[in-house]
């Protein structure tokens, strides 16, 4: 049901009842309104706040600021501007220091206040440290990247030439260098093995490969075929790669199997028939393996 307008007698009522003292209640008693519709119609007009004759104005105002001390005693202080619990209010934040105005409501439970000021401060503070943080981070990247690419520019173990390694693994500056140290390894750990026998009294330095070509008629004793000793290659950097069919010195006992340099355990066979041989002693394995490869 929609309710009924004020009259110009009842406005011109309420506005002398209002400057004599009398609250909403009364008001709207005596006209027969609702209290809340008296109250808005009082603060369109000027007519808010307190009106009250008497000691009631500031008990009230007294325990309004009681309320606020204890809900905001520690961020806030009230200044001013307290007339009823819809009015807006002066509060000074403690923090900053700066004024500003909130509504009264801002006492009840459920309210919370804060100082737009030190909001934005914080707010501030903390886009300061998170770009700090990632400037730390970009630094902190940026020094680890360094610090890898400063790993990765090495010296060849081979040649002592610096150069720039695709992973943190790598010693030579090339495959040729690494074939390089790796011929050299060989070459010096067959030397301790033939000092080894040396002491032993198991290494015969007279034993050469074209004793054991003219011994064995240079014929390989595992494939039974002539060995030939034009099968090799130099290549321009000077290097002299030998083929699968030229002849080498074979130890029948391997020396890794506690084989000796001695004539009754050296042989003559083909460069690829010693590979394949390897440390077999039997020789039954390595048999299976030369023989479907060669026909003569």
């Amino acid at each position: 049901m929609r309710a009924r307008r004020m009259t110009e007698s009842e406005k011109e009522t309420i506005r002398r009842m209002r400057e004599s003292g009398a609250g909403y209640g009364e008001i709207a008693e005596l006209l027969g309104f609702d209290r809340e519709r008296v109250k808005s119609y009082c603060q369109r007009n000027g007519l808010g706040g307190f009106r009250g004759s008497g000691n009631r104005q500031p008990k009230i105002l007294k325990d309004f600021i009681e309320r606020f001390n204890q809900k905001y005693s520690d961020e806030f202080e009230y200044v001013s501007g307290y007339t009823d619990c819809d009015s807006p209010i002066l509060v000074r934040c403690k923090r900053c220091g700066s004024t500003f105005e909130k509504n009264a409501q801002v006492v009840r439970k459920k309210k919370r206040m804060r100082c737009d000021i030190c909001t934005q401060q914080k707010k501030e503070a903390k886009e300061r440290k998170r770009e700090e943080q990632r400037q730390l981070s970009m630094i902190a990247k940026q020094k680890a990247e360094e610090e890898r690419e400063r790993k990765r520019l090495k010296k060849c173990n081979e040649c002592g030439n610096e150069f720039r390694a695709d992973h943190l693994g790598r010693k030579y500056c090339s495959d040729e260098c690494l074939k390089k140290h790796q011929r050299r390894v060989r070459k010096y750990k067959h030397k301790l093995k033939m000092k080894r026998l040396d002491e032993e009294g198991l290494f015969d330095e007279s034993i050469t490969l074209s004793k054991l070509i003219a011994k064995y008629n240079n014929t390989c004793y595992l494939c039974g075929g002539q060995c030939d000793s034009s099968d090799y290659t130099i290549t321009k950097e000077g290097y002299f790669i030998v083929g699968s069919m030229y002849p080498s010195i074979d130890h029948v006992v391997p020396i890794s199997k506690g084989g000796t340099h001695t004539w009754d355990n050296v042989k003559l066979a083909h460069h690829g028939c010693n590979s394949l041989k390897n440390d077999d002693v039997s020789l039954t394995e390595t048999k299976q393996l030369i023989l479907p490869l060669y026909s003569y």
